[in-house]
């Protein structure tokens, strides 16, 4: 999966949403439109950030493993020392795993809130369409 690729459609979605208006009913439901392709993106992306951390997960606790049966005593110690570049790469991975699921459950619920804003001023009639 190629992540930039995903990130920059996103940017470009998110951009096209930002400029729309929602007071107007077209405008609005095309927002909301592109939003949820967007979501289905960033979906794609927390998902794939996700597997990302996994392995690097256990790709560290293969390591430790490995280096703790090998290692003299203090054998913790020496595979807590040895680990330390794998440990830090995991927490860059779910730092950013947890911003897209941050991001996703964000969009969600912008869309909900756009949704209902849609049926409440259709309900009302304070969104009509203009002809």
């Amino acid at each position: 999966m190629n992540l930039d690729h995903y990130l920059t459609e996103i940017k470009q979605y998110k951009k096209l949403a930002d400029e729309l208006p929602e007071d107007n009913p077209a405008a609005l439901m095309k927002k909301i439109e592109i939003l949820t392709k967007c979501l289905v993106l960033v979906g794609d992306v927390s998902a794939e950030c996700d597997r990302l951390y996994k392995r690097i997960h256990v790709q560290r606790d293969t390591e430790y493993a490995r280096v703790y049966i090998t290692a003299e005593r203090p054998k913790k110690e020496w595979a807590e020392l040895l680990t330390t570049e794998i440990r830090e790469l995991e927490a860059e991975s779910y730092g950013r795993m947890q911003q897209y699921r941050n991001e996703f459950e964000s969009m969600q619920e912008t869309l909900h809130a756009l949704r209902l804003k849609m049926r409440v001023s259709f309900a009302d009639g304070s969104l009509t369409v203009r002809h």
